[in-house]
């Protein structure tokens, strides 16, 4: 796996980690919100709505986190900054190569 595929795999599982979370936070919201509405207790009623206005807000931000994570795999993608990693992606290779023979050799089994 290079590592453009490691980020790519990387950011969109964060991304749907994020989805997932805000729709959770979401559906969070929408409860309390008809909880809110449900109570005939004032207090009651304005807990769950300032409850559900948290579960909002959270899920805006996780839903603004979602886009960031899928901006980055775009500009990933587009090639933005794609240059740098594929620059480095042979020489890091090597080094593992490397380390990796190093350690089998010390381990006696490679020659």
């Amino acid at each position: 796996m290079t590592l453009k595929e490691h980020l790519d795999a990387h950011l969109k599982k964060s991304a749907a980690h994020h989805d997932a979370i805000a729709k959770s936070h979401h559906s969070l919201s929408k409860a309390h919100g008809d909880a809110a509405n449900a109570h005939t207790d004032q207090v009651v009623a304005q807990a769950h709505r300032d409850i559900a206005k948290t579960h909002s807000d959270l899920s805006k931000a996780h839903e603004k986190r979602q886009a960031d994570f899928d901006n980055l795999r775009e500009t990933l993608a587009a090639g933005s900054g794609a240059d740098v990693l594929d620059s480095h992606e042979g020489a890091t290779r090597d080094m593992q190569r490397s380390a990796h023979d190093g350690f089998m050799k010390r381990i006696g089994l490679l020659d």
